[in-house]
């Protein structure tokens, strides 16, 4: 017979993993997953936590603002956060490698980055480059031997996804055996304070098990240039499932924020589908970052009529926003919370 001890110790045990499917059951049921037809996708609860790797592209030294709110958000979830810069700007251009300006304010989670450097052919640019970037990320993270039921993001660095969406894709897993989803992201432009509604192309997550486009190709040269990387970067972001909060938000997409008048006043100059009209007649970046800082800040949607002020509560941001302020001055220009 058992003892009482041998018993009570058992009993203890069974308790605790009642308790564990509990939570987790309550963390999947909080989420939706649906088809692009509206069916609804199971979400269970796993026997053990994934891990998430991150993968993206770093551009400049102005995204700094950004990438530091996306770690605080994502950091204590991802278990690796892989950033890829090349040598090009996206029109093609020769660009210096400018992470290392940023490196030191990343020290808190530089145990979980590797930071890839992709060279650029000559003449590559826009869907292209974006191709041959992620392609040099993944033919380096091919060494490392991965978990078939790890999760991998791929999007871009001002997605920023949810720590309690993070903690669905690590615990949960869909009835029907992949991911093969987008996570939707409410479309942020400016700051915080404008927005145009839901994200067009959020961050994607898949099993590591589910087919990946980016691993069609293990180079690139000529036969993955012009409308191939177009095609391939849809199949990429164009998954058909979409993982949604059911109260709440998912993710954010801080679009066209990077920190200040002049960061922004070097993507707009980088754009290889060209200018809005309210910049086109700014010679420089210079010159465009003076008109931003003047005019433009103080009322955006006096320009850009596809904005409208999101009215976000403390409940609405990433975290740190509320807890750290003084390093997100752009993000939370003009915004109250």
């Amino acid at each position: 017979m058992r003892s009482s001890l041998a018993i009570l110790v058992l009993a203890y045990a069974t308790c605790a993993v009642s308790e564990r499917l509990r939570v987790l059951e309550d963390i999947c049921n909080g989420f939706t997953l649906t088809t692009r037809e509206g069916q609804a996708i199971e979400l269970k609860a796993r026997k053990q936590p994934g891990q998430i790797i991150d993968t993206f592209a770093f551009g400049n030294k102005f995204e700094i603002e950004v990438l530091l709110l996306r770690l605080y958000e994502m950091g204590d979830e991802v278990a690796e956060f892989h950033i890829v810069e090349g040598d090009r700007d996206f029109t093609g251009s020769p660009k210096e490698y400018e992470f290392d300006l940023v490196r030191g304010k990343l020290d808190a989670w530089k145990h979980k980055i590797t930071y890839h450097k992709a060279k650029i052919p000559a003449g590559v640019k826009d869907y292209d480059l974006q191709n041959a970037q992620r392609l040099s990320m993944d033919s380096e993270m091919k060494s490392t031997p991965r978990d078939p039921a790890d999760v991998l993001l791929e999007g871009d660095l001002d997605e920023i996804v949810h720590h309690r969406t993070l903690q669905v894709l690590r615990n949960c897993e869909p009835a029907s055996g992949a991911w093969n989803t987008r996570i939707r992201m409410g479309n942020f432009y400016y700051t915080i304070g404008w927005t145009t509604g839901d994200w067009e192309h959020p961050t994607t997550a898949s099993f590591f098990s589910e087919d990946h486009p980016a691993k069609w190709s293990t180079s690139f040269t000529s036969s993955t240039s012009g409308m191939s990387s177009f095609a391939e970067a849809k199949a990429i972001w164009d998954r058909p499932n979409l993982l949604s909060s059911r109260d709440g938000p998912t993710g954010w997409h801080l679009g066209w924020i990077l920190n200040g008048a002049e960061g922004l006043a070097r993507k707009i100059f980088l754009l290889v589908e060209g200018r809005p009209v309210w910049a086109r007649d700014y010679k420089d970046e210079a010159a465009l970052a003076k008109f931003l800082k003047s005019s433009f800040y103080a009322n955006p949607q006096s320009y850009d009529y596809k904005i409208y002020p999101s009215q976000v509560h403390k409940d609405d941001v990433p975290q740190a926003l509320l807890e750290h302020p003084e390093e997100f001055p752009t993000i939370l220009r003009g915004v109250t919370l």
